[in-house]
């Protein structure tokens, strides 16, 4: 798990896009369950995030968002709650940008989701 304090090293260095590139190495691990992956995602959306590429941020939230859904070692309760709060998530990324399109395709999405738990 080096891999994290070099992500880490490079957060307290303010270096956002080196440390969510790097976290992004890790997240197709084959090794890693499922619950970890979405971690992982979520931490690379946030590196976006804080480093000023909204675009970016969003793109992995919703990834996160979908494999939230499939993450089956996460209880089957908490998978929508999680995957809804991603896709706010990567809504209010894309809402300081305008991106009204992607914004109305993920609010569909997030709604699809809210009325079942």
């Amino acid at each position: 798990m080096g891999f994290i304090s070099d992500a880490l090293e490079q957060i307290r260095l303010k270096q956002y896009k080196s440390a969510a590139l790097i976290i992004e190495q890790k997240v197709n691990d084959q090794s890693l369950k499922p619950s970890s992956r979405v971690e992982l995602m979520e931490w690379t959306a946030d590196c976006y995030a804080k480093g000023s590429e909204p675009e970016m941020a969003a793109e992995w939230f919703e990834n996160a968002a979908k494999a939230a859904l499939d993450a089956r070692d996460i209880p089957e309760t908490e998978r929508k709650p999680k995957a809804v709060k991603n896709l706010e998530r990567a809504i209010e990324c894309l809402n300081a940008k305008d991106h009204l399109d992607e914004i109305k395709r993920l609010t569909k999405l997030k709604y699809s989701l809210a009325p079942k738990f």
